[in-house]
């Protein structure tokens, strides 16, 4: 793995032949592993019942995973559902989080804003909130005096408008779009905490902000390869197993 431009080492538990040859995010923390929910979802397992040959057999060396609900913040806090959940499914892929799209364990694509229940962000009309990944959330103009008080917002990636909307006051917008052949798949939603009048300016305030990248879905499927390893989907299960022998030999990498 490396960090900032420098390799960092990671070394996972280190099993005997005699014993069970299985890692997952406990063992070896170069899996994802959600700290703030205690999850993770990803496991390598060698099934071979002898390695003394220091060689895996084909098919033997096995990495699973699969989605894992998450509770929307804002589902947390009021107990009111994000377009009509309660949870989004988080996925452990190749030690980074993914995003299970529509729920669909093999659609994947990056959660790159999440708010948490106590962060709250205040803009006036014609400001700007970068969300990252080069989206921008752009205020429009607030009307602080309309019934309901509402706000007309853009949301825009590398300049581009990718949806506009008006949002009103205690309510949650969603914006639902096709991705990766998924119709109304959840990318953003956000909820209208408050719309005021400062001594100067209108003023909109948002809660709960989530949002994906489109531009990072990839599908796995069935026959894929990745490295040494194939892929099969079944259900909510990622499984890759070895297409050869891998050698266990001294010194050797293997991707």
């Amino acid at each position: 793995l490396s960090s900032i431009g420098s390799a960092v080492e990671i070394r996972g538990t280190v099993s005997e032949s005699s014993s069970v040859l299985a890692w997952n995010a406990q063992n070896f923390a170069g899996f994802y592993y959600d700290i703030d929910n205690g999850l993770s979802s990803e496991n390598l397992t060698i099934t071979d019942t002898d390695i003394s040959d220091r060689s895996i057999s084909e098919n033997n060396l096995v990495y699973q995973t699969g989605k894992i609900p998450v509770n929307f913040s804002y589902y947390e806090d009021t107990g009111k559902l994000v377009d009509g959940k309660s949870s989004y499914d988080l996925v452990g892929w190749q030690a980074e989080k993914w995003i299970a799209l529509n729920g669909k364990a093999n659609k994947l694509v990056k959660l790159i804003t999440e708010f948490e229940g106590t962060e709250k962000v205040t803009l006036t009309s014609g400001g700007t909130l970068t969300l990252g990944s080069r989206y921008v959330l752009k205020i429009n103009s607030v009307d602080a005096h309309a019934s309901p008080r509402q706000a007309w917002v853009s949301i825009m990636k590398d300049g581009e408008t990718v949806d506009n909307a008006i949002l009103q006051q205690s309510e949650l917008y969603n914006l639902q779009r096709n991705v990766g052949g998924e119709k109304d798949a959840l990318v953003f939603s956000a909820y209208v905490s408050s719309i005021f009048s400062g001594t100067e300016s209108e003023m909109l305030q948002l809660q709960y902000i989530w949002l994906i990248d489109e531009s990072t879905f990839v599908e796995i499927k069935s026959g894929n390869n990745y490295g040494i390893f194939d892929a099969t989907i079944s259900g909510d299960s990622i499984t890759l197993r070895n297409d050869g022998v891998i050698s266990l030999s001294k010194d050797s990498k293997v991707d």
